[in-house]
């Protein structure tokens, strides 16, 4: 009997491929059969261990198939070809309403995604969602089997404490306050919101204060309606890194004043635990699995008017008392998550749905 991971496209660098991975580090260490299969790789991070699709073949009727569902791909419709248990996990799939303008081929992809999730209602054995607001999805979608809510994603926090890169350190600690978003730069994510709030707090608020975008700049369209915006609306001190290396991820956490998130589309949203995890105070709006993944911790945003996002940046970022109180709440939803990582508690809850 094997376990057999697949996905439509796998990197080992984002959150669920990452999950992905750790899985199968998991299952291999409790003395489990794993593999990995994709459509695409990152070609930057090709693991020989994650194979192709198409060299799926021998699946026995005592093995198990565990799709991840994201996205729109031929992974979604090629295992149907096997008879064997099969296990869908959801991991949300972007509305692609938000890529319309932007990315016709990934709006397709997204629109795929639903097309195919629809499609595959009574075809799993067992369903099991990333967060509450998956579930919730799913649901509204037409799923009507029992679906099991998995403790979230396996971060693997031991890497966060390699050294982080003093380069970014360096240029970065000095008299500004530095507001801070991780994450792939595209329009779900509504970094032009963040800017909105951001001029406002700089024009009334504190004017030596600089923002960081870092992540993902490939939707040249939506990157560029950004820069333009922040031109026209005359703020300063507006960086978009790109992708970033590992230990420059960790030196921008490690500068951080204060994380800002504006997202309105969430399947669960990792950085929000990694902000966590460098003690940096989260303000983010309340919206989708966003809830799920913050439990009491930090502080959520029902509103987005710049004034009233204003007035609680400048209370977490000069009243100590209230930035103390923040990080000791995100502190102990860290501990709950890290607590989740421990092999034996992974492994009990995944036995319930693979066995």
């Amino acid at each position: 009997m094997k376990i057999v991971q697949v996905i439509g496209s796998f990197s080992r660098g984002d959150g669920i491929g990452n999950h992905i991975w750790e899985l199968h580090k998991i299952f291999c260490a409790a003395g489990y059969c794993s593999e990995i299969y994709s459509q695409y790789q990152n070609e930057k991070q090709q693991i020989k261990k994650v194979k192709n699709i198409s060299e799926l073949r021998n699946v026995k009727s005592d093995d198990i198939l565990i799709l991840h569902m994201c996205i729109g791909s031929m992974v979604n419709r090629y295992i149907q070809r096997f008879s064997c248990k099969k296990i869908m996990i959801y991991h949300n799939i972007t509305p692609p309403e938000f890529f319309k303008k932007y990315d016709i081929n990934f709006y397709r992809m997204c629109k795929q995604g639903y097309k195919e999730l629809k499609q595959l209602i009574g075809k799993f054995d067992c369903v099991a969602a990333m967060s509450e607001y998956n579930k919730k999805d799913l649901l509204q979608i037409g799923y009507r089997e029992p679906i099991s809510v998995l403790s979230g994603y396996l971060i693997p926090y031991y890497e966060y404490q390699k050294e982080p890169d003093q380069r970014i350190i360096e240029k970065y600690q000095d008299e500004k306050k530095n507001f801070l978003f991780v994450g792939r730069v595209v329009p779900n994510k509504k970094q032009e919101d963040i800017i909105r709030v951001f001029a406002y707090y700089q024009k009334y608020f504190d004017s030596k204060v600089r923002l960081i975008f870092v992540g993902n700049t490939n939707l040249k369209h939506y990157v560029e309606d950004l820069k333009q915006y922040v031109q026209m609306i005359g703020v300063e001190n507006v960086i978009f890194t790109g992708s970033v290396s590992f230990a420059e991820l960790i030196a921008y956490y490690q500068i951080a004043d204060i994380f800002l998130c504006m997202s309105e589309h969430e399947g669960f949203c990792i950085p929000l635990i990694e902000a966590m995890l460098f003690q940096v105070p989260v303000v983010t709006y309340k919206a989708t699995a966003i809830p799920d993944t913050m439990g009491q911790a930090g502080v959520m945003m029902q509103t987005k008017k710049p004034v009233v996002w204003c007035q609680v940046i400048e209370r977490v970022l000069n009243q100590e008392f209230i930035r103390e109180k923040i990080i000791l709440s995100e502190q102990k939803r860290v501990k709950e998550r890290m607590e989740y990582r421990k092999q034996e508690k992974v492994l009990k809850e995944y036995r319930k749905i693979l066995f």
